[in-house]
């Protein structure tokens, strides 16, 4: 099971008109803890970045999917789906959502793509809700090659 973690890294960055700007980014990290998603932002960050990195928060995320695009796309959008489900201990009937990140060039696409992924559930699903994020990169775990 992934753990993920928004890490939210603060820092001056060059915006495409030249000027410098400090910026708040966050960054979606599969890790086992919270210190390892802050080393892990820390050396994602700093390859990009000269000058002084804070990290100002990390927050647990309750992802059970992510969907990446194959294309280039700058947005993730963070959908809700709900399905029914019956308890079988005392047959009452139960509704459970799961949190699934997408990434997507626009709410259509986002939600296209969302309905192409759900079409392998084994059950029916409803979709609640598409959420545009301000996530800027996700990290998933990668074994090192040491």
């Amino acid at each position: 099971m992934n753990n993920w973690y928004e890490v939210k890294a603060k820092f001056v960055k060059q915006m495409d008109d030249g000027r410098l700007k400090r910026v708040t980014e966050p960054y979606l990290i599969d890790a086992v803890s919270h210190m390892e998603a802050e080393e892990r932002a820390w050396k994602e960050v700093l390859e990009h970045v000269a000058g002084e990195v804070i990290v100002t928060g990390i927050t647990p995320k309750n992802y059970s999917d992510i969907y990446a695009s194959d294309e280039s796309c700058d947005l993730w959008w963070a959908c809700v789906v709900g399905y029914r489900s019956i308890d079988g201990d005392n047959g009452n009937e139960k509704y459970i959502k799961s949190n699934i990140l997408v990434e997507a060039v626009n709410i259509d696409t986002a939600l296209e793509s969302l309905k192409t992924f759900i079409v392998s559930f084994t059950v029916d699903t409803f979709i609640h809700s598409i959420k545009e994020t301000s996530i800027v990169e996700v990290l998933p775990y990668k074994p090192s090659n040491d």
